[in-house]
């Protein structure tokens, strides 16, 4: 079955997971850095994790206007 959307719609439906994901990433990169120490696995979840919000910020920039990336994201925009 195929199902037509406009590309408004395919956009903000990408920038929403696109946000849920980041939303994650920041989640569990808190937690781990609350903790006092960190098991191996955990050092490379947590570097995975601030890897991906970086690349999920970037891009995050290109489907959203500089205000409303810093509004939604919580950053500057990226000039």
């Amino acid at each position: 079955m195929n199902i037509h959307i406009d590309d408004d719609l395919a956009d903000k439906i990408t920038a929403e997971n696109l946000l849920q994901m980041l939303h994650i990433c920041r989640q569990q990169s808190d937690e781990l850095l609350a903790k006092d120490s960190l098991e191996n696995y955990e050092a490379c979840d947590l570097a995975y994790n601030l890897r991906s919000i970086k690349h999920y910020e970037a891009v995050l920039s290109y489907f959203m206007t500089s205000g409303d990336y810093e509004r939604r994201v919580g950053k500057k925009f990226p000039e």
